[in-house]
């Protein structure tokens, strides 16, 4: 009975990072959404020019970005509405320019 237990939950034992071994996947792609939902766009830039899929990532943070200052915009009415909307655009201006560059 030991063995079968073991042996079940021996194969299903994983550390939870086996998806960043996959190819697809970078870990700067999420620290780029999570600096964009924390605000920090600065380093959402470097994480975004670090990432593997820097189109689909950028656009991605530009609807992120968007969506966020609607919210703001509706909930508080404040100039911070304002900023997310720039970088909005700032990303999505980005990831078309780097389409066409590819």
């Amino acid at each position: 009975m030991n063995r079968t237990f073991s042996k079940i939950f021996q194969e299903d034992e994983t550390d939870g990072l086996d998806w960043y071994e996959e190819e697809d996947t970078s870990p700067f792609d999420d620290l780029f959404i999570w600096a964009i939902l924390t605000k920090k766009f600065p380093m959402a830039y470097l994480m975004w020019q670090r990432g593997r899929q820097s189109i689909a990532t950028a656009l991605i943070g530009s609807r992120l970005c968007y969506k966020m200052s609607e919210i703001a915009r509706a909930k508080y009415n404040t100039d911070a509405a304002d900023i997310i909307m720039v970088e909005s655009r700032f990303v999505e201006t980005d990831s078309v320019e780097t389409w066409r560059l590819n």
